[in-house]
């Protein structure tokens, strides 16, 4: 056999490393993508063999209760709106305001309510387009809508006011966009002669998977989880518009929400993010055919930014990170006590005499309490009484 000159030696051991090289990682990602390979080649990689006693054996370990692909969207849509109706918070309802009547021609203002909050951004988000908006769910629901206010806000001048959100990777500002006063058209304001049953005013406030809310202040001088002077304006237009005002809170975060007391409102639901079905929930709940049962998960202070926490929240960044979106960080230097464990356990602080009762005071700091809800539902009790024992408290 002849010598092999050196270049073409080398050229060969070069050429079988590199082949060897791509064998090895071809071997590896055909390995962990093997399915999708053998799906898209049309190969299967299972083959089912009927053994003697395949007629006794029941080989489908789980059977679907659907017959198709239809029905299990439907029942889908059906648990979204369920998951709405039980865990939406009636906060406040003076005077039995809700529910209203089916058949009530009401107004609904802002803009929030052509632009609901369906989910989060990230993992979280809803493709809208499947989803109803507020005006087909309340008229689903039996009530009349003013559809000049609703058409103002969707496609009229109110339309150029949206909400602006961060995207996906958490590019962008957090605003709230509410429709200044100033802009409602005359068909506007004489149509709400018509609708005056009720106002129904629509808050919303998104979050986000990659992007937390800021703390600073919005360009009009508030943050985020207040109202901002547009809104606190249509507040009170709709106040001096309308003998019934009901808000409806379709938000992610607590809200600071004093101004339900502020401004005398009637009435106030909250029904957090809505997913693709929940919002038919809304009139359900308004018109009575369902009682709202939830209880809030969370605390919500008159300040949100009481909380010990807050001093340690804000947009941190590692700068060195070369893992992407990888470059953030928090430190929780509060361990548990964050969110309603701060407020209750220094509640019970100064119930117990551990803390000086001047230091904390609780009605103060705390709106609304983690469990926090009402209901349409009125109870009674009679004959009640509480024996102490040495270590138990007996209830007959």
């Amino acid at each position: 056999m002849k010598n092999l000159s050196k270049p073409v030696a080398i050229t060969i051991y070069v050429i079988s490393f590199l082949l060897l090289v791509g064998l090895a990682v071809g071997n590896y990602y055909a390995d962990k993508y093997s399915q999708i390979i053998t799906t898209y080649l049309g190969h299967s990689n299972s083959e089912i063999v009927d053994s003697d006693d395949a007629d006794t054996i029941n080989s489908e370990y789980y059977k679907s209760d659907y017959q198709s692909s239809d029905e299990v969207h439907e029942y889908s849509a059906q648990v979204g709106q369920k998951i709405v109706e039980e865990g939406a918070v009636l906060l406040k309802n003076e005077n039995d305001t809700l529910p209203l009547s089916a058949g009530d021609r009401i107004s609904v203002l802002g803009q929030n309510s052509v632009d609901l909050i369906y989910g989060g951004g990230g993992s979280g988000s809803v493709d809208t387009s499947k989803a109803p908006d507020l005006l087909t769910v309340l008229n689903s629901s039996g009530f009349n809508v003013n559809e000049t206010l609703w058409e103002f806000y969707d496609t009229g001048a109110g339309s150029s006011y949206r909400k602006e959100l961060p995207d996906l990777y958490g590019e962008g500002d957090y605003a709230v966009n509410e429709v200044p006063l100033s802009d409602y058209t005359d068909d506007v304001m004489s149509s709400l002669e018509d609708y005056n049953d009720a106002a129904v005013v629509v808050i919303g406030r998104a979050g986000n998977e990659s992007s937390d809310l800021t703390t600073e202040s919005l360009s009009t001088g508030y943050h985020y989880l207040q109202l901002d002077d547009t809104e606190e304006e249509m507040l009170q237009f709709a106040l001096d518009s309308f003998e019934t005002v009901v808000v409806v809170l379709n938000t992610s975060n607590p809200m600071e929400l004093g101004f339900l007391d502020e401004y005398d409102i009637d009435a106030a639901l909250w029904i957090g993010a809505l997913g693709q079905s929940g919002a038919y929930a809304i009139g359900e709940i308004l018109n009575g055919s369902v009682n709202p049962s939830g209880r809030l998960v969370d605390t919500y202070a008159f300040d949100v930014k009481s909380a010990p926490a807050m001093a340690n929240f804000g947009d941190f960044n590692i700068t060195n990170s070369e893992v992407s979106m990888g470059n953030k960080y928090m430190v929780y230097g509060e361990g548990i006590y964050i969110g309603y464990r701060y407020y209750e356990t220094r509640y019970e602080d100064v119930v117990l005499g551990n803390e000086n009762i001047d230091n904390f005071d609780y009605e103060s700091q705390v709106q609304f309490p983690f469990g926090y809800g009402l209901s349409y539902s009125t109870f009674e009790w009679s004959d009640y009484s509480v024996t102490e024992g040495d270590d138990t408290f007996e209830v007959p």
